[in-house]
């Protein structure tokens, strides 16, 4: 959003930049990086959105935005991101079905780089930031994704307690609190638990249908194969490639 502009004697580190943010432009936020000290720092902010978004310039994103994590308060006090920060959105998923869309923060990129740690699989590195940043209400959802992905199955149902699922972000935690269910052994409390959060039609489709995946992932667990299938084929169509269900289709038809 266009809320702060250079003033007309603004000097030409600062034209250029806002030159690379009316653009996001990957190349010329580069050109600040190498040309201007004084650019330097928030363009390598501006520069993480667009790296980790991309395959192939993904590990450099998180290169990048390790640096500047570990520079977080020196960019909290950066001219240019106090004056041009606000005006930046962007939009990223925290779990399915729930994002976050807002002002591109320190704050966020915190969560940036957790979630790019989880997609590597680095979760002690992700709980570790999480824990850093000051609380708000997508905290309690990463911190729950990160301990399943730890197999703290004890500590995601201490963080999904008294939820119901009548929003997406409590739906969200109930949807963690039976996945630990199911790998903890309960299969019925967890069944159940999803059968709750599927049958609200109020909640995002998101929701709905990784819901579904995680109950017939339970199902399967539970020996009830003929269920697990009909899950799996009604999310195929919703989603034809859904994850990994048409490979579970698959090996569930030929073992029936």
């Amino acid at each position: 959003e266009d809320k702060a502009k250079p003033a007309f004697f603004a000097k030409h580190y600062e034209n250029d930049l806002y030159d690379a943010l009316m653009e996001m432009s990957a190349t010329k936020f580069r050109e600040c990086i190498n040309a201007y000290p004084e650019a330097e720092l928030f363009a390598k902010f501006m520069l993480i959105t667009i790296l980790v978004a991309k395959p192939d310039t993904f590990d450099e994103g998180v290169k990048i935005a390790e640096e500047v994590w570990s520079r977080v308060e020196e960019l909290l006090k950066d001219k240019m991101y106090l004056k041009y920060a606000s005006g930046v959105k962007t939009s990223m998923q925290i779990v399915p079905g729930i994002r976050y869309i807002g002002p591109y923060t320190g704050h966020m990129l915190g969560y940036i780089l957790a979630e790019t740690y989880m997609a590597k699989e680095r979760y002690d590195e992700a709980e570790a930031i999480v824990l850093k940043i000051s609380a708000d209400h997508y905290t309690p959802l990463i911190l729950c994704e990160i301990h399943y992905h730890q197999k703290k199955y004890d500590q995601v149902l201490k963080d999904t307690d008294d939820q119901s699922p009548d929003t997406n972000e409590s739906a969200a935690l109930d949807m963690y609190r039976a996945m630990a269910l199911r790998e903890m052994g309960d299969t019925d409390a967890a069944i159940i638990l999803f059968k709750e959060i599927i049958k609200n039609r109020s909640l995002d489709k998101a929701i709905n249908i990784r819901s579904r995946y995680e109950r017939a992932l339970a199902y399967q667990k539970a020996g009830d194969k003929k269920k697990a299938l009909a899950d799996f084929e009604f999310i195929v169509t919703k989603d034809s490639d859904y994850l990994d269900v048409n490979e579970l289709i698959s090996k569930l038809k030929k073992s029936l």
